[in-house]
């Protein structure tokens, strides 16, 4: 790796500690968040709550809290156990979580992908923006845009954006909290609506015993939740794609607009699960649209060297 390479791989590497929350290094805590989604009119929709209470990454407790889902998951020593049917968090809320807990996902993938540093201006300053470029042939051509940008402030390591593909991800106001980072208000946008939003209400120190991470009375086994992954992640792994078909009364009546899709991908590298996270109009949405997506094949995504689960989203243009 050339040293420049390096170095830039070096400063987000020390981001993406500077905003982990789930580094083995830090005391147990406890985070309580509010969260709100909205519909494709950016009116709100679901609102709740999601609290974790953490040990380490096999010790944890989370509360998912809303109209339309209600969950508790917990990880010991004895395994994973969520309550009530084994269905994991909507894509939204996981990804809320995920942006609040660990935004960057950089050193697990540092062997696959190189950077590209460049400034963007703001309205007050610039930022410094790092775009995860695969590795593979044949991408060199691809823009920014269609990858994963994290974008840190200028000549320091707090994360002020991340975007790619479909999503971006917005720290409305930054705190502290041990040394690290945390975006105390956070907004997700699709094509500037913001569809998604987190407030946290709280994050403190705490002793372990206030998780009650043996009892798990009311829970059942169950497997272990896809690995979040932004979209420009997997820029390059797809090994086999079928073209969405324009919904048939969208295309008569001229609607046009864009689709957002949840992909739960199997260790195997296929498409197990589609599903809906915004469409502005809903005429786009239809089994003309869905079916081919089940098509779709990737290359496994690795983690530790084992092929798991993972969890993104495509966007869909319909013009």
């Amino acid at each position: 790796m050339p040293a420049e390479d390096a170095t830039t791989a070096t400063r987000l590497q020390s981001a993406e500690q500077a905003q982990a929350l789930d580094d083995p290094a830090l005391k147990p805590w406890h985070l309580k968040m509010s969260v709100q989604l909205y519909n494709a009119d950016k009116k709100p929709a679901d609102a709740g709550t999601i609290e974790e209470w953490w040990v380490g990454p096999n010790k944890f407790r989370r509360v998912f809290t809303t109209p339309s889902y209600t969950a508790t998951e917990l990880r010991n020593p004895g395994g994973f156990f969520r309550s009530g049917s084994d269905v994991a968090p909507p894509f939204l809320l996981a990804r809320l979580l995920e942006d609040v807990v660990h935004p960057i996902q950089f050193s697990q993938l540092a062997s696959e992908f190189s950077l590209e540093e460049r400034k963007q201006a703001t309205k007050t300053s610039e930022m410094d923006c790092f775009a995860l470029r695969p590795r593979a042939k044949g991408l060199s051509d691809v823009t920014a845009s269609g990858l994963t940008n994290y974008c840190l402030r200028d000549g320091d390591t707090t994360l002020l954006a991340t975007y790619d593909t479909a999503l971006v991800s917005l720290p409305a106001a930054i705190g502290a909290f041990n040394g690290r980072h945390i975006p105390v208000d956070l907004n997700i946008l699709i094509n500037g609506n913001r569809i998604a939003s987190a407030h946290i209400q709280i994050l403190e120190a705490m002793d372990e015993s206030a998780g009650k991470f043996d009892a798990a009375d009311g829970l059942a086994a169950a497997k272990d939740d896809p690995v979040q992954v932004n979209s420009g992640a997997l820029v390059g792994r797809i090994v086999k794609t079928a073209p969405p078909g324009y919904p048939r009364f969208a295309f008569a009546n001229h609607v046009t607009g864009t689709v957002v899709f949840d992909l739960v991908i199997g260790s195997d590298g296929k498409v197990r699960n589609v599903s809906v996270v915004y469409a502005s109009d809903p005429l786009l949405v239809d089994a003309n649209t869905m079916t081919p997506l089940h098509q779709w094949t990737y290359r496994p995504f690795v983690v530790d060297g084992t092929p798991v689960d993972v969890e993104t989203v495509t966007a869909i243009n319909f013009r």
